[in-house]
């Protein structure tokens, strides 16, 4: 069954730039990347490229994380000593 088109729908999506124009990466140009996009790629190339940073990472991490959560909750910040007394 055909539905009857609302309107006022098709007048806001004229407004709307077309698919191509969204997707298109070629035709963009490096002004919409972040400006930090080649510092994530070349990290990213790295890890890709080296198994012992991932050997590091997977050994050092947990140390890592527990380092934080106890700087992040020392003196009362998320502990119950903040809120006793």
């Amino acid at each position: 069954m055909i539905s009857a088109v609302d309107p006022e729908a098709l007048r806001r999506l004229q407004h709307l730039p077309s698919a191509r124009t969204v997707h298109d990466i070629e035709d963009r140009a490096d002004s919409h990347l972040v400006p930090h996009d080649g510092l994530l790629r070349a990290a990213c190339a790295r890890w890709a490229a080296n198994p012992g940073l991932r050997e590091d990472y997977s050994k050092y991490r947990p140390n890592v994380e527990r380092a934080v959560v106890q700087a992040a909750t020392w003196r009362g910040r998320g502990s119950s000593s903040a809120t006793a007394g």
